[in-house]
């Protein structure tokens, strides 16, 4: 279900099962989301070494491919846990006005127990 709502100022809000954002009349569009990756027993590769990719298709289009920004964290640390979980922007894939990848990453040590949890935000242009 999609919400949108526009203030006096011509400021539109909206969100969508992809995330939210933000559009302003000088053309400038804010999006973001929260993702969750699960954990990386789930994930491809081998212990210390996982990747997981997804897709992120913005909730509202842009004019062009904006700057993509991403950031995260293990959800809840175990006392086996070693190593980390790299959350970024996938920028050697074609990310477009449209969608986005971005990767969670086990950095050493293993991770498995654990949730990886992901911030993104995009910025760009709308018009």
């Amino acid at each position: 279900m999609s919400k949108a709502r526009q203030n006096a100022d011509g400021i539109e809000y909206g969100s969508n099962a992809n995330g939210s954002y933000t559009k302003f009349p000088d053309g400038t569009l804010i999006c973001w989301m929260d993702h969750s990756f699960g954990p990386p027993s789930g994930w491809s590769g081998t212990a210390g070494n996982k990747l997981e990719n997804y897709t992120w298709t913005y909730p509202h289009a842009f004019l062009e491919t904006p700057r993509v920004f991403a950031s995260g964290d293990q959800e809840q640390a175990a006392a086996n846990t070693t190593g980390e979980v790299i959350i970024s922007p996938r920028r050697q894939f074609s990310n477009s006005a449209t969608a986005a990848k971005i990767s969670a990453k086990e950095i050493g040590g293993t991770n498995d127990g654990n949730s990886a949890a992901g911030s993104f935000l995009a910025i760009g242009r709308w018009k």
